[in-house]
Protein backbone atom coordinates (compact mmCIF):
# COMPACT_ATOMS: atom_id res chain seq x y z
CA UNK A 1 0.00 0.00 0.00
CA UNK A 2 1.31 3.58 -0.57
CA UNK A 3 2.10 5.79 2.15
CA UNK A 4 0.54 8.98 1.79
CA UNK A 5 1.91 11.01 4.44
CA UNK A 6 4.65 12.93 2.11
CA UNK A 7 1.22 14.61 0.28
CA UNK A 8 -0.16 15.89 3.34
CA UNK A 9 3.62 17.30 4.37
CA UNK A 10 3.58 19.09 1.44
CA UNK A 11 -0.04 20.47 1.38
CA UNK A 12 0.87 22.20 4.70
CA UNK A 13 4.17 23.34 3.83
CA UNK A 14 2.17 25.12 0.92
CA UNK A 15 0.32 27.15 3.02
CA UNK A 16 3.29 27.48 5.62
CA UNK A 17 5.86 28.99 3.43
CA UNK A 18 5.03 28.67 -0.56
CA UNK A 19 8.50 28.57 -1.55
CA UNK A 20 8.58 27.22 -4.97
CA UNK A 21 12.06 25.91 -5.76
CA UNK A 22 11.49 24.06 -2.72
CA UNK A 23 8.11 22.80 -2.94
CA UNK A 24 8.66 21.32 -6.54
CA UNK A 25 11.69 19.51 -5.23
CA UNK A 26 10.02 17.88 -2.84
CA UNK A 27 7.14 17.07 -4.82
CA UNK A 28 9.84 15.28 -7.67
CA UNK A 29 11.57 13.59 -4.90
CA UNK A 30 8.43 12.17 -3.27
CA UNK A 31 7.02 10.72 -6.10
CA UNK A 32 10.52 9.30 -7.44
CA UNK A 33 11.01 7.72 -3.56
CA UNK A 34 7.06 6.36 -3.21
CA UNK A 35 7.06 5.49 -6.67
CA UNK A 36 10.65 3.93 -7.51
CA UNK A 37 11.67 5.74 -10.24
CA UNK A 38 14.44 6.93 -11.42
CA UNK A 39 13.96 10.48 -12.45
CA UNK A 40 11.33 13.41 -12.14
CA UNK A 41 10.51 16.81 -13.34
CA UNK A 42 8.01 19.66 -12.69
CA UNK A 43 7.91 21.70 -15.96
CA UNK A 44 6.54 25.44 -16.32
CA UNK A 45 4.82 27.10 -19.37
CA UNK A 46 6.45 30.17 -20.13
CA UNK A 47 3.78 31.67 -22.03
CA UNK A 48 5.75 34.33 -23.78
CA UNK A 49 8.13 31.86 -25.42
CA UNK A 50 5.65 29.21 -26.03
CA UNK A 51 7.99 26.50 -23.85
CA UNK A 52 7.98 24.29 -20.86
CA UNK A 53 10.66 25.13 -18.89
CA UNK A 54 11.95 22.74 -15.80
CA UNK A 55 11.59 24.01 -12.68
CA UNK A 56 13.40 20.68 -11.35
CA UNK A 57 14.77 18.08 -12.76
CA UNK A 58 16.28 14.77 -10.68
CA UNK A 59 18.60 12.69 -12.14
CA UNK A 60 19.72 15.68 -15.23
CA UNK A 61 22.87 17.51 -15.05
CA UNK A 62 21.11 20.82 -17.16
CA UNK A 63 20.20 23.14 -14.87
CA UNK A 64 17.36 24.09 -16.70
CA UNK A 65 15.71 22.70 -19.81
CA UNK A 66 13.24 24.66 -22.25
CA UNK A 67 11.35 22.18 -24.35
CA UNK A 68 9.36 24.30 -27.34
CA UNK A 69 5.75 23.17 -26.99
CA UNK A 70 5.35 22.29 -30.47
CA UNK A 71 8.31 20.16 -30.46
CA UNK A 72 8.57 16.66 -30.37
CA UNK A 73 9.22 15.71 -26.88
CA UNK A 74 6.54 13.74 -24.70
CA UNK A 75 6.35 16.55 -21.64
CA UNK A 76 5.37 18.80 -25.13
CA UNK A 77 2.78 16.51 -26.29
CA UNK A 78 1.38 16.29 -23.16
CA UNK A 79 1.08 19.62 -22.82
CA UNK A 80 -0.75 20.27 -26.52
CA UNK A 81 -2.89 17.14 -25.45
CA UNK A 82 -3.91 18.26 -22.11
CA UNK A 83 -3.96 14.53 -20.94
CA UNK A 84 -1.84 12.29 -18.89
CA UNK A 85 0.18 9.89 -20.94
CA UNK A 86 1.24 6.26 -19.43
CA UNK A 87 3.87 5.11 -21.83
CA UNK A 88 5.41 1.79 -20.71
CA UNK A 89 7.87 1.02 -23.13
CA UNK A 90 9.20 4.10 -24.86
CA UNK A 91 10.70 2.56 -27.81
CA UNK A 92 7.90 1.24 -28.55
CA UNK A 93 5.04 1.79 -30.82
CA UNK A 94 3.49 4.44 -29.19
CA UNK A 95 0.72 5.52 -31.78
CA UNK A 96 -1.19 2.77 -29.96
CA UNK A 97 -1.15 4.87 -27.63
CA UNK A 98 -2.28 8.26 -28.94
CA UNK A 99 -1.96 8.95 -32.84
CA UNK A 100 0.59 11.03 -33.62
CA UNK A 101 2.90 10.24 -30.20
CA UNK A 102 6.76 9.45 -30.70
CA UNK A 103 9.48 8.97 -28.44
CA UNK A 104 12.59 11.40 -29.44
CA UNK A 105 15.83 9.22 -28.62
CA UNK A 106 18.14 12.00 -29.17
CA UNK A 107 18.51 12.96 -25.75
CA UNK A 108 19.22 9.58 -24.70
CA UNK A 109 22.06 8.99 -27.40
CA UNK A 110 23.47 12.55 -26.75
CA UNK A 111 23.69 11.43 -22.65
CA UNK A 112 23.65 8.20 -23.11
CA UNK A 113 20.57 7.23 -20.82
CA UNK A 114 18.03 4.33 -21.41
CA UNK A 115 14.37 5.74 -21.06
CA UNK A 116 12.38 2.75 -20.54
CA UNK A 117 9.04 4.17 -19.33
CA UNK A 118 7.25 6.78 -18.27
CA UNK A 119 4.12 8.79 -16.99
CA UNK A 120 3.80 12.72 -17.98
CA UNK A 121 1.10 14.31 -16.29
CA UNK A 122 -0.22 17.68 -16.94
CA UNK A 123 -0.22 20.32 -13.81
CA UNK A 124 -3.96 22.31 -13.55
CA UNK A 125 -6.34 23.05 -11.80
CA UNK A 126 -9.15 20.78 -13.16
CA UNK A 127 -9.61 18.45 -16.34
CA UNK A 128 -11.00 21.79 -18.70
CA UNK A 129 -8.69 24.16 -16.90
CA UNK A 130 -5.72 26.01 -18.58
CA UNK A 131 -2.62 24.22 -18.17
CA UNK A 132 0.08 25.51 -16.40
CA UNK A 133 2.88 22.94 -16.35
CA UNK A 134 3.67 19.10 -16.46
CA UNK A 135 4.85 16.87 -13.68
CA UNK A 136 7.27 13.88 -15.41
CA UNK A 137 8.37 10.81 -14.10
CA UNK A 138 10.62 8.54 -15.51
CA UNK A 139 11.87 4.22 -15.09
CA UNK A 140 10.03 2.98 -12.29
CA UNK A 141 13.57 1.26 -11.23
CA UNK A 142 11.75 -2.22 -9.85
CA UNK A 143 10.38 -2.63 -13.53
CA UNK A 144 6.94 -2.82 -12.14
CA UNK A 145 4.05 -2.06 -14.34
CA UNK A 146 2.24 1.03 -13.91
CA UNK A 147 -0.75 0.39 -11.59
CA UNK A 148 -4.23 2.47 -10.70
CA UNK A 149 -2.64 3.59 -7.83
CA UNK A 150 0.15 4.86 -9.08
CA UNK A 151 -1.16 6.60 -11.24
CA UNK A 152 -3.75 8.10 -8.71
CA UNK A 153 -0.89 9.47 -6.19
CA UNK A 154 1.21 11.09 -9.36
CA UNK A 155 -2.20 12.90 -10.28
CA UNK A 156 -2.39 14.14 -6.31
CA UNK A 157 0.99 15.21 -6.62
CA UNK A 158 0.28 17.57 -10.02
CA UNK A 159 -2.24 18.83 -8.02
CA UNK A 160 -0.41 19.38 -4.94
CA UNK A 161 2.18 21.42 -7.89
CA UNK A 162 -0.89 23.77 -9.06
CA UNK A 163 -1.80 24.77 -5.33
CA UNK A 164 2.18 25.66 -5.02
CA UNK A 165 1.69 27.51 -8.14
CA UNK A 166 -0.81 29.18 -7.24
CA UNK A 167 -0.19 29.93 -3.59
CA UNK A 168 2.94 31.35 -4.52
CA UNK A 169 1.26 33.57 -7.05
CA UNK A 170 -1.24 34.65 -4.39
CA UNK A 171 1.04 35.66 -2.10
CA UNK A 172 2.96 37.85 -4.48
CA UNK A 173 -0.29 39.40 -5.53
CA UNK A 174 -0.80 40.38 -1.72
CA UNK A 175 2.61 41.17 -1.67
CA UNK A 176 2.46 43.93 -4.53
CA UNK A 177 -1.00 45.36 -2.95
CA UNK A 178 0.87 45.85 0.23
CA UNK A 179 4.31 47.43 -1.32
CA UNK A 180 1.01 49.63 -3.34
CA UNK A 181 -0.98 50.50 0.11
CA UNK A 182 2.20 51.36 1.76
CA UNK A 183 3.50 53.94 -1.06
CA UNK A 184 -0.23 55.65 -1.17
CA UNK A 185 0.01 55.55 2.23
CA UNK A 186 3.40 57.38 2.20
CA UNK A 187 2.20 59.89 -0.60
CA UNK A 188 -0.87 60.82 1.12
CA UNK A 189 1.06 61.15 4.24
CA UNK A 190 3.67 63.37 1.94
CA UNK A 191 1.09 65.14 0.64
CA UNK A 192 -0.76 66.52 3.87
CA UNK A 193 2.86 67.70 5.07
CA UNK A 194 3.50 69.25 1.79
CA UNK A 195 0.51 71.20 2.00
CA UNK A 196 0.20 71.86 5.51
CA UNK A 197 3.26 73.82 5.47
CA UNK A 198 2.02 76.62 3.28
CA UNK A 199 -1.68 76.44 4.13
CA UNK A 200 -0.58 76.85 7.66
CA UNK A 201 2.04 79.48 6.75
CA UNK A 202 -1.12 81.61 5.02
CA UNK A 203 -3.32 81.30 7.46
CA UNK A 204 -0.58 82.60 10.13
CA UNK A 205 0.51 85.28 7.84
CA UNK A 206 -3.47 86.21 6.95
CA UNK A 207 -3.85 86.78 10.54
CA UNK A 208 -0.57 88.54 11.38
CA UNK A 209 -2.03 90.59 8.72
CA UNK A 210 -5.26 92.24 10.28
CA UNK A 211 -2.99 93.65 12.67
CA UNK A 212 -0.39 94.80 10.55
CA UNK A 213 -0.56 98.90 9.65
CA UNK A 214 2.79 98.68 8.09
CA UNK A 215 2.36 99.15 3.39
CA UNK A 216 6.30 97.90 3.51
CA UNK A 217 5.73 94.94 5.82
CA UNK A 218 1.70 94.00 4.51
CA UNK A 219 3.33 94.01 1.02
CA UNK A 220 6.19 91.56 2.21
CA UNK A 221 3.07 89.64 4.26
CA UNK A 222 1.31 89.32 0.97
CA UNK A 223 3.78 88.15 -1.71
CA UNK A 224 4.95 85.45 1.01
CA UNK A 225 1.46 84.63 1.10
CA UNK A 226 1.02 84.52 -2.72
CA UNK A 227 4.29 82.15 -2.84
CA UNK A 228 2.83 79.95 -0.72
CA UNK A 229 -0.54 79.46 -2.56
CA UNK A 230 1.24 78.93 -5.20
CA UNK A 231 3.13 75.73 -3.69
CA UNK A 232 0.08 74.18 -3.03
CA UNK A 233 -1.76 75.26 -6.69
CA UNK A 234 1.30 73.45 -8.23
CA UNK A 235 1.28 70.59 -5.52
CA UNK A 236 -2.42 69.91 -7.57
CA UNK A 237 -1.71 70.61 -10.71
CA UNK A 238 1.40 68.40 -10.60
CA UNK A 239 -1.20 65.52 -9.78
CA UNK A 240 -4.26 66.66 -12.05
CA UNK A 241 -1.63 65.81 -14.95
CA UNK A 242 -0.48 62.76 -13.69
CA UNK A 243 -3.91 61.30 -13.57
CA UNK A 244 -4.56 62.30 -17.33
CA UNK A 245 -1.44 61.02 -18.64
CA UNK A 246 -2.34 58.02 -16.69
CA UNK A 247 -6.07 58.51 -17.77
CA UNK A 248 -4.79 58.59 -21.40
CA UNK A 249 -6.05 62.00 -22.09
CA UNK A 250 -4.96 64.68 -24.28
CA UNK A 251 -3.48 67.92 -23.14
CA UNK A 252 -3.06 69.92 -26.03
CA UNK A 253 -3.04 68.43 -29.94
CA UNK A 254 -0.16 66.51 -31.36
CA UNK A 255 2.11 68.28 -33.30
CA UNK A 256 5.10 68.63 -35.14
CA UNK A 257 8.13 69.79 -32.55
CA UNK A 258 11.59 71.22 -32.81
CA UNK A 259 13.02 70.30 -29.68
CA UNK A 260 16.28 71.86 -29.60
CA UNK A 261 13.80 75.35 -29.63
CA UNK A 262 10.79 73.86 -27.25
CA UNK A 263 13.76 73.28 -24.48
CA UNK A 264 15.23 76.46 -24.96
CA UNK A 265 11.93 78.23 -24.87
CA UNK A 266 10.67 76.03 -21.37
CA UNK A 267 14.05 76.89 -19.65
CA UNK A 268 13.47 80.90 -19.40
CA UNK A 269 10.61 80.44 -16.81
CA UNK A 270 12.75 77.71 -15.08
CA UNK A 271 16.14 80.33 -15.12
CA UNK A 272 14.30 82.53 -12.36
CA UNK A 273 14.25 79.27 -10.09
CA UNK A 274 17.77 78.53 -10.76
CA UNK A 275 18.89 81.48 -10.12
CA UNK A 276 16.77 82.27 -6.72
CA UNK A 277 18.50 78.73 -5.76
CA UNK A 278 21.92 80.36 -7.02
CA UNK A 279 22.10 77.74 -8.85
CA UNK A 280 23.54 77.81 -12.86
CA UNK A 281 21.38 76.52 -15.40
CA UNK A 282 23.06 75.72 -18.68
CA UNK A 283 21.88 74.69 -22.11
CA UNK A 284 23.55 73.54 -25.25
CA UNK A 285 21.23 72.12 -28.19
CA UNK A 286 23.27 70.01 -31.38
CA UNK A 287 22.22 70.55 -34.69
CA UNK A 288 20.35 68.53 -37.19
CA UNK A 289 18.36 66.53 -34.28
CA UNK A 290 15.18 65.10 -35.99
CA UNK A 291 11.70 67.04 -35.61
CA UNK A 292 9.43 64.75 -33.15
CA UNK A 293 5.96 64.16 -33.00
CA UNK A 294 3.96 64.86 -29.37
CA UNK A 295 1.02 66.06 -27.57
CA UNK A 296 1.95 70.18 -27.24
CA UNK A 297 0.16 70.17 -23.50
CA UNK A 298 2.58 67.51 -22.46
CA UNK A 299 5.94 68.65 -24.10
CA UNK A 300 5.85 71.59 -21.55
CA UNK A 301 5.23 69.31 -18.55
CA UNK A 302 7.93 66.57 -19.25
CA UNK A 303 10.90 69.15 -19.81
CA UNK A 304 9.80 71.50 -16.68
CA UNK A 305 9.65 68.57 -14.73
CA UNK A 306 13.10 67.26 -15.41
CA UNK A 307 14.73 70.08 -14.80
CA UNK A 308 12.84 71.62 -11.91
CA UNK A 309 13.89 68.31 -10.46
CA UNK A 310 17.36 68.96 -11.26
CA UNK A 311 17.42 72.41 -9.95
CA UNK A 312 15.16 70.81 -6.77
CA UNK A 313 18.18 68.62 -5.86
CA UNK A 314 21.19 70.44 -6.65
CA UNK A 315 23.14 72.27 -4.29
CA UNK A 316 23.75 75.75 -4.14
CA UNK A 317 26.79 76.90 -6.28
CA UNK A 318 26.55 74.02 -8.53
CA UNK A 319 25.28 73.48 -12.02
CA UNK A 320 22.53 72.15 -14.18
CA UNK A 321 23.77 71.46 -17.67
CA UNK A 322 20.55 71.07 -20.47
CA UNK A 323 21.37 69.41 -23.53
CA UNK A 324 19.42 67.95 -26.90
CA UNK A 325 21.10 65.75 -29.15
CA UNK A 326 20.43 63.58 -31.91
CA UNK A 327 19.87 60.10 -31.31
CA UNK A 328 19.29 57.00 -33.56
CA UNK A 329 15.77 56.63 -32.88
CA UNK A 330 14.89 60.48 -32.17
CA UNK A 331 15.56 63.55 -30.18
CA UNK A 332 17.25 63.05 -26.77
CA UNK A 333 17.02 65.22 -23.99
CA UNK A 334 19.34 64.93 -21.07
CA UNK A 335 19.48 66.75 -17.48
CA UNK A 336 22.61 66.38 -15.92
CA UNK A 337 22.85 68.29 -12.03
CA UNK A 338 25.66 67.87 -9.27
CA UNK A 339 22.93 66.97 -6.60
CA UNK A 340 22.97 64.49 -4.01
CA UNK A 341 22.84 61.11 -6.74
CA UNK A 342 20.58 58.37 -5.84
CA UNK A 343 21.30 55.29 -4.31
CA UNK A 344 21.38 51.95 -6.73
CA UNK A 345 18.53 50.39 -4.96
CA UNK A 346 16.06 53.44 -5.38
CA UNK A 347 17.51 54.12 -8.77
CA UNK A 348 15.21 51.45 -10.85
CA UNK A 349 12.15 53.03 -8.86
CA UNK A 350 12.48 56.79 -9.06
CA UNK A 351 9.67 57.19 -12.43
CA UNK A 352 7.32 55.09 -10.07
CA UNK A 353 4.47 56.71 -9.17
CA UNK A 354 4.89 57.95 -5.70
CA UNK A 355 8.49 57.19 -5.30
CA UNK A 356 10.94 58.46 -3.73
CA UNK A 357 14.52 58.02 -3.01
CA UNK A 358 15.69 57.23 0.95
CA UNK A 359 18.59 60.23 0.86
CA UNK A 360 15.67 63.01 -0.41
CA UNK A 361 13.59 62.08 2.68
CA UNK A 362 16.09 62.17 4.73
CA UNK A 363 16.98 65.41 3.30
CA UNK A 364 14.07 66.75 3.90
CA UNK A 365 13.76 67.87 0.20
CA UNK A 366 9.90 68.78 -0.60
CA UNK A 367 8.35 66.73 -3.13
CA UNK A 368 5.90 63.97 -3.48
CA UNK A 369 7.16 61.44 -5.94
CA UNK A 370 5.05 62.25 -9.47
CA UNK A 371 6.99 64.37 -11.45
CA UNK A 372 9.19 61.47 -13.10
CA UNK A 373 6.39 59.11 -12.78
CA UNK A 374 4.45 61.92 -15.09
CA UNK A 375 7.66 62.06 -17.31
CA UNK A 376 8.10 58.22 -17.81
CA UNK A 377 3.90 58.10 -18.74
CA UNK A 378 3.69 60.57 -21.12
CA UNK A 379 6.71 59.87 -23.31
CA UNK A 380 5.69 56.04 -23.55
CA UNK A 381 2.00 56.96 -25.05
CA UNK A 382 4.37 58.05 -28.10
CA UNK A 383 6.72 55.36 -27.96
CA UNK A 384 9.20 56.81 -26.20
CA UNK A 385 11.62 56.06 -22.78
CA UNK A 386 12.81 58.06 -19.59
CA UNK A 387 16.09 56.48 -17.53
CA UNK A 388 18.29 57.83 -15.01
CA UNK A 389 21.93 57.36 -14.35
CA UNK A 390 23.44 58.38 -10.97
CA UNK A 391 26.30 57.93 -8.69
CA UNK A 392 25.48 59.02 -4.72
CA UNK A 393 27.37 62.11 -4.33
CA UNK A 394 28.14 62.87 -8.04
CA UNK A 395 25.20 63.99 -9.19
CA UNK A 396 22.34 62.67 -11.63
CA UNK A 397 21.94 62.59 -15.09
CA UNK A 398 18.11 62.06 -16.61
CA UNK A 399 17.35 61.26 -20.46
CA UNK A 400 13.80 61.46 -22.38
CA UNK A 401 14.36 59.66 -25.49
CA UNK A 402 11.20 60.86 -27.80
CA UNK A 403 11.35 59.20 -31.15
CA UNK A 404 11.62 61.37 -34.48
CA UNK A 405 8.82 61.54 -37.16
CA UNK A 406 8.60 58.50 -39.69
Amino acid sequence: MLNYQPLFTIAKQIFQDPDLDTLFRRIAESATKLLSCDRASVYLVDHATQELVSRVALGMDSKELRLPIDGGSIAAFCARAGDELLIPDAYGDLSQIREGLVFDRSWDEKTGYRTRDMVVMPIKETAEGNLVGVLQVINRVDQQPWDEDSLILLREFAQLAYSALKSAQRLADMQSLKQLDRMKSEFVNNMLLEIRGPASAVASNAEILATVANNEKRNELIARMAQQAQDMVAMIRALLELSRVQSGEAMGDVVTIEMAREVQKQLLPLQEKAEKHQIELLYRAEEGVAPVRFDSGFIGIVIHNVVDNAIRYSKPGSKVYVGVRKHPKGALLSVRDQGMGIPEKDLLHIFEEFYRAENARQANIHGVGIGLCTVREAVRRFHGEAWAESQPGKGTVVHVLIPGME
